[in-house]
């Protein structure tokens, strides 16, 4: 499958310096518009599927008990090895900090358009600087660089989706270099070595998709007698990868949810989910969100699915075969992936899942793939096919248009999405009290599996020091403690509960107690009362009148307790309170600290009190 030899081609060195030093620039800019909005939107807090990863291997790094078998865990059909090694280096590291993963997938994203680009021009794939080339190059570029990917990145799940599209593309990049440049076979051993990483690591569902874009592609060269003993040797070195990957991958693996597809399959779902999802990459999130474009979606989807049809046509017709085949496994790898994630997302959810701004990466592949089979067209077919040339890129000019558009917006929104954030955090610190009246609609807006899996998530955040609560720490004393329910305004220097007061203190560098102080009316005999850290029960007595305790605790990061009693005192409020307050203690003393001997709190005057 040699290249043709065409007059006026040259590679990556005969490029002018004026056109790459504008492609260097446009990259430039893109990242730091990507680190202005990570600034601007994004805040160190977990999000969606990380209320059950990140937990998970916290405690069991900070308790000695992590292995193997926890990393390789699966939920919801996925395995995430790569992304679990990625979040105990972070944990390990620098106490999981998300904002540096969201760093870490715009430096994966300026590494895969380097990828590309590198191997565009360095291909001998370009022959002259018409507009309509540089059209292609630019829609490459917003194509991985666009804001349109914006979500998945702050909310911290976009690196391991941006490094299993970088594998792959690396993977078929050094297929495209075995048949088409005769390179060495070493590099077929290194492009299935990639390829059995990214499934085992970091496919998450995606390695059977993966699979079939190489190998139906490789069996359409084969039946084609193109480069025949080339493509037999990766046909074979691919089939033996993929058994062992995605044997490796599947082994033990739950399918909770393969029972849904006995009904049968909802082809007019699936197809509208399908479309959903190219017309979300294509005019972007936030402009549909802005503008109501949820039934227009489905139109530029269908245009969207249009151009791929066309383009493989046309990679038939005219034999293109003979010179590339990557564009158009990008391309079969993006229409396949978004219809099988359609299949087994549409039972579940609805059609409208398609407009989830995870499946915009897979999408966007499609662009890159369109993009490139233009340049490769136009260099060996220049003379041909004005219409083709033409139509494509009037295709590229609007979605170069949207893509700007759709970026313009995500800036101007970052603040209020950061102001989000900044929302869960202080719902994150309301949910330490352990709270179980709190309604399921208050954990709504952490989109994660059920209220229980954030409530256990927030408690090993915080018991841990690590993401948001790392550099937070309530105080260690009464004024500076984090009180939840149950706690009434101050008076005579302490502050009243009813019968049940949660609070959350912060320890001191060194400690072993905590000390409760206060005084308890004595109007009709004794009242129990209990003091809880956690489940434990650290003091239980009849107590009336003014106390003074300190209660031996073990060395901690952080304290969630309460104080209960099993009654309380009626009192009528001053004049002027129309709303009758119920006080059960009078709270002077709560902190934690070293072991020494308590002073006797001075006790109210009866009379201030009340019986």
């Amino acid at each position: 499958m040699n290249r043709p030899d065409t007059q006026n081609v040259f590679n990556l060195k005969a490029i002018s310096s004026n056109h790459l030093n504008w492609w260097i620039i446009l990259i430039i800019f893109f990242y730091f518009v990507w680190i202005y909005y990570i600034l601007a939107a994004g805040r160190n807090v977990i999000y969606t599927d990380q209320y059950r990863i990140v937990p998970m291997i916290a405690n069991d790094y900070f308790k000695n008990t992590l292995n193997f078998s926890s990393l390789w865990s699966a939920h919801l059909e996925h395995r995430v090895l790569g992304y679990n090694l990625l979040v105990l280096s972070n944990i390990v590291v620098f106490n999981y900090n998300t904002l540096l993963e969201m760093y870490l997938s715009v430096l994966v994203l300026i590494a895969t358009i380097c990828l590309v680009l590198y191997f565009l021009l360095d291909s001998n794939a370009i022959h002259n600087h018409t507009f309509s080339f540089h059209l292609s190059v630019a829609s490459i570029i917003l194509g991985v660089l666009s804001l349109s990917q914006a979500d998945i990145v702050v909310w911290s799940i976009g690196v391991g989706i941006f490094i299993l599209n970088l594998l792959f593309i690396s993977t078929i990049l050094c297929i495209e270099n075995y048949l088409y440049k005769h390179s060495a076979s070493f590099i077929v051993f290194l492009a299935a070595l990639l390829y059995s990483v990214n499934i085992i690591c970091f496919s998450g569902g995606y390695g059977t998709i993966q699979a079939l874009s190489i190998l139906c592609v490789l069996l359409l060269l084969l039946a084609l007698k193109q480069c025949k003993k080339q493509v037999v040797f990766c046909l074979i070195m691919f089939l033996i990868a993929s058994l062992i990957s995605l044997g490796t991958y599947y082994y033990k693996l739950n399918i909770e949810h393969l029972d849904r597809l006995e009904h049968g399959i909802d082809v007019l779902g699936v197809l509208k989910f399908f479309f959903y999802a190219l017309g979300n990459a294509f005019l972007g999130n936030a402009t549909i969100s802005a503008y109501g474009l949820d039934h227009a979606v489905l139109l530029f989807g269908l245009l969207y699915f249009i151009v791929m049809i066309w383009i493989l046509s046309d990679y038939l017709l005219y034999r293109h075969y003979n010179y590339f085949m990557w564009p158009v496994v990008l391309i079969y790898f993006s229409a396949l992936g978004i219809l099988l994630i359609g299949v087994a997302r549409v039972p579940l959810f609805d059609a409208y899942y398609g407009l989830q701004p995870r499946y915009i990466s897979t999408s966007m592949l499609g662009i890159v793939g369109i993009s490139s089979y233009r340049i490769y067209r136009h260099t060996y077919f220049r003379f041909s096919g004005t219409f083709f040339h033409t139509s494509i890129s009037i295709w590229l000019f609007v979605f170069i248009v949207f893509q700007i558009f759709n970026s313009s917006l995500e800036l101007r929104i970052a603040p209020y999405r950061g102001l989000y954030f900044d929302q869960l955090q202080d719902k994150m610190v309301r949910i330490l009290c352990n709270d179980n009246e709190l309604p399921d609609s208050f954990f709504s807006p952490f989109n994660a599996f059920n209220p229980d899996e954030v409530r256990n998530a927030v408690v090993t955040l915080a018991e841990h020091r690590i993401s948001f609560f790392k550099d937070w720490k309530p105080g260690s004393d009464l004024n500076s403690a984090i009180l939840h329910k149950g706690w009434h305004g101050e008076e005579h220097g302490g502050r009243w509960i009813s019968k049940e007061a949660l609070f959350t203190l912060g320890s001191t560098d060194t400690f072993d107690s905590l000390v409760v102080a206060g005084h308890i009316p004595n109007g009709d005999g004794f009242h129990r009362l209990r003091i809880f850290s956690g489940r434990d029960v650290l003091y239980d007595a009849m107590v009336s009148g003014s106390i003074s305790i300190e209660v031996p605790i073990s060395p901690r990061k952080m304290i969630h307790g309460s104080i209960t009693l099993d009654r309380f005192v009626s009192q009528k409020p001053p004049q002027g309170q129309p709303n009758e307050d119920e006080r059960g203690m009078l709270v002077t003393r709560l902190e934690v600290a070293t072991s020494r001997p308590l002073p006797a709190p001075p006790a109210p005057h009866v009379d201030e009190i009340g019986p």
